[in-house]
């Protein structure tokens, strides 16, 4: 009963959520979005005696259309704008959107179902797939950069050519060397598309998958590390234990 009853207040959230990302309340009052109530309800009174009903007889059927989906906007706009609660839920929920999908009165939103067919969901998953792809080909582009920047100073040629004299098998290929070099210098230089986001979201799956056994083996590690310097304590006071004994006999016997 629970779920029948939440069921369509469920449905009239979605509904009205996409009915926000289709239109811009504030423009269609021609209003800031810092107005005040006051403000939108001037000028919703102001609209609202150009798009009323009665103002519309005599008017062609496409502009009387038009006029009546004005007033309708107007009217939603007023009710949303004018309550600080749905207007801080509107304001979020258009916040969410990227700049390109957002609603701007007397444009066409992507939203609208005879432009785009396109769901809030699908949008945002494009824009964020789309957004970390862009960031990790950056990402790569600058490791590629800085690779080039090593390779091209005058210490790492030094190290290369010191390499060949000593090495004649070596590869003359710089690129070849750049890795031991690297492990000469102890360098912490991270190369490779997994080391950019589009990696890492790609070995989340497996990273998660080990991260118990990563847990224990760490666990392992610790307790082995305490055993040992537990050990080295009990030896210790062994040894410091002995050092005291054989030096109270000596003691023992130098006063006889």
């Amino acid at each position: 009963a629970l779920t029948l009853s939440c069921a369509p207040a469920q449905v009239t959230a979605q509904a009205q959520t996409m009915r926000w990302v289709r239109v811009d309340y504030y423009g269609a009052l021609n209003v800031s979005t810092a107005a005040n109530t006051s403000e939108i309800k001037t000028k919703y009174r102001r609209l609202a005696l150009l798009y009323h009903p009665d103002k519309l007889v005599g008017m062609p059927k496409k502009q009387q259309k038009r006029a009546e989906e004005n007033f309708k906007v107007i009217a939603e706009g007023k009710e949303v704008l004018t309550n600080p609660t749905t207007r801080q839920q509107y304001d979020d929920t258009i916040a969410m959107l990227p700049s390109f999908a957002r609603p701007k009165h007397g444009r066409k939103s992507v939203f609208d179902k005879e432009d785009v067919k396109f769901g809030v969901g699908t949008v945002l998953i494009g824009f964020f797939t789309l957004t970390i792809v862009g960031l990790s080909i950056n990402q790569r582009a600058n490791q590629l950069s800085d690779k080039a920047s090593i390779m091209r100073s005058r210490y790492f040629q030094q190290k290369f050519r010191t390499a060949k004299k000593v090495d004649k098998k070596m590869s003359p290929a710089e690129a070849d060397f750049f890795d031991e070099f690297l492990r000469q210098e102890k360098m912490g230089f991270k190369q490779g598309w997994r080391h950019t986001f589009l990696g890492s979201i790609y070995a989340l799956p497996w990273t998660l998958w080990k991260f118990p056994a990563n847990r224990r083996k760490m666990s392992e590690e610790r307790d082995a590390a305490k055993a040992e310097e537990d050990s080295i304590i009990a030896k210790e006071a062994e040894a410091a234990a002995a050092g005291g004994a054989k030096g109270g006999s000596k003691g023992g016997r130098d006063g006889r």
